[in-house]
């Protein structure tokens, strides 16, 4: 286990620690299902990640699910309070592929507060010709009302 996320953090320090010629630009984040919950208190969504790029790319997962961080803005200011990649201990923590072409659909919630807006996003990595390239990909801004 310990190996696991060792393994983990030199693929994301690898990546990160590069430096990139050409960014990746070819993956979206895109949120097409927005439902309440029945009690009102959440905001569930349906969203999807598109690799139109010619190289697979690595996000961050929890048991080989890959969920987004979710940004709460309000009043101008940012506090990420859900952060999709966290894990029980029992679950294994580690990067998920999505391949050239390949799309990646599941759901997320957020709890719901009147007037915030949120902002599902990810991190992903890739390398090329030995380069590692990191980069924040962001969905759609929503405010709930």
């Amino acid at each position: 286990m310990r190996f696991h996320f060792a393994l983990t953090g030199m693929l994301f320090a690898a990546i990160g620690c590069s430096t990139p010629t050409e960014a990746i630009s070819d993956v979206s984040l895109t949120v097409d299902s927005l439902t309440v919950s029945a009690d009102g208190r959440f905001l569930n969504y349906r969203y999807a990640v598109t690799n139109a790029g010619p190289d697979s790319v690595w996000a961050q997962a929890c048991g080989g699910v890959i969920r987004p961080h979710v940004a709460v803005l309000r009043g101008g200011q940012q506090v990420d309070r859900y952060d999709g990649t966290l894990c029980l201990a029992n679950v294994q923590s580690g990067p998920a592929a999505i391949a050239p072409g390949g799309l990646y659909m599941n759901y997320g919630f957020v709890q719901l507060s009147l007037g915030d807006r949120f902002q599902p996003y990810l991190m992903v990595g890739t390398l090329r010709s030995g380069q590692g390239r990191v980069r924040e990909v962001r969905g759609p801004e929503f405010e709930t009302r």
